[in-house]
């Protein structure tokens, strides 16, 4: 089965035919038709399609350019918080131009008030790690680092840790 096909039958939570998708590869061509799916109307094609990326790159394996530049083009398309997490899970993994680490900077920043914590959480990973990288915004990272090491998840809290061990001249 076709990463398209095992995106089309996918029931919203089985993720057997994504996998045997990913096992069996994925070339440029199919990636463009992957890619179409990342703004999609339903959002379990959403789901589908950014878990196959996140999973993508977990395997060390590429990104077409033209699957990053519609990835980011269709951020403002996730309105389920399962996109939104496997996005912010796959950035540490993609190569960006400057112009686009400062397009999911503004996006981190926009779901720091998600509903669900791991999108939070992940998003923040995500803004100091790119925030870091630029050498910019470093103020601000060390003041949401200590406001998420205060924060009542205890999610939240882990994540602050690890990230001021990675980065402790980032630390309060």
């Amino acid at each position: 089965m076709s990463a398209v096909e095992a995106i089309l039958s996918f029931d919203g939570k089985q993720v057997d035919e994504l996998k045997a998708a990913i096992a069996t590869s994925i070339g440029d061509n199919e990636w463009a038709e992957i890619a179409s799916f990342f703004d999609h109307d339903e959002v379990k094609f959403q789901v589908a399609s950014t878990w196959l990326v996140k999973n993508w790159l977990d395997l060390e394996k590429p990104l077409p350019t033209e699957a990053v530049q519609q990835l980011l083009a269709s951020t403002q398309s996730f309105v389920d918080w399962e996109p939104r997490l496997h996005f912010f899970q796959s950035v540490r993994l993609l190569t960006l131009s400057k112009d686009q680490t400062l397009q999911v900077l503004s996006f981190a920043q926009e779901c720091e008030k998600d509903s669900k914590v791991l999108v939070r959480v992940w998003a923040l990973d995500v803004f100091v790690r790119l925030s870091a990288s630029l050498g910019e915004n470093l103020d601000l990272v060390r003041t949401k680092l200590a406001a998420a090491g205060d924060a009542k998840a205890a999610s939240m809290r882990a994540r602050a840790r690890n990230l001021c061990a990675e980065y402790p001249d980032l630390a309060s």
